[in-house]
C-alpha cells in the first residue's frame, strides 16, 4: 500500500493559450500531472516527461521547436494541432517535435501517443509515417521496384 503512494507521477508541461484545453487535458489524463506552462517556463522546467505543445497557441510554431531542440533537445515534445497534411506533420517532426495529433484525436490515443513518445518512440499519423518510409533511400517499396 505504502508502495502505491509513493509512485511517481509523470509531469506533463502544456504550452497553450486555451486555459479550457489545459483543463480539458487534466481531466481526461488523471494518470499524468498536467502543467500549464509557457515555452519558457518548459525550458527551465526539468522534473518535465514530456511537453504538449498547442499548435494554435503560437504563430511561430517551428522557431519554438527548434529552439526546445536547441536548449533541451533530450525534451520529448508533441505537438497538438488542426492541421493533416503530411508535408506540415513531417516538417514538425524534423524540426524536434517526437510527436503530433490533431485537436480531435481521442482520449484512448492522446494517452496512446503519450506513452509511446515517452518511451522514445515516435507518433505520427500513419499515412505520414508510410509516406515518410516510402520517400527513404532502401525501404522495401523503392528496393522492389524494378530497374529502369
Amino acid at each position: 500500500m505504502e508502495e502505491a503512494a509513493t509512485k511517481r507521477v509523470d509531469r506533463i508541461g502544456v504550452v497553450a493559450t486555451d486555459t479550457l484545453r489545459v483543463l480539458g487535458l487534466q481531466s481526461i489524463l488523471p494518470q499524468f500531472e498536467i502543467i500549464h506552462l509557457t515555452a519558457p517556463g518548459a525550458l527551465d522546467d526539468v522534473n518535465l516527461a514530456l511537453v504538449l505543445i498547442d499548435a494554435e497557441c503560437t504563430s511561430h510554431l517551428f522557431e519554438l521547436l527548434a529552439t526546445f531542440h536547441h536548449i533541451r533537445p533530450q525534451l520529448k515534445l508533441i505537438v497538438l494541432g488542426t492541421e493533416t497534411g503530411p508535408e506540415y506533420i513531417q516538417r514538425i517532426i524534423g524540426t524536434g517535435a517526437k510527436g503530433y495529433l490533431t485537436l480531435t484525436a481521442k482520449e484512448t490515443e492522446l494517452a496512446m501517443a503519450i506513452e509511446m513518445v515517452r518511451d522514445g518512440s515516435v507518433w505520427e499519423p500513419r499515412k505520414v509515417l508510410s509516406s515518410l518510409l516510402d520517400r527513404q533511400p532502401g525501404c522495401a517499396s523503392s528496393a522492389s521496384a524494378p530497374p529502369r
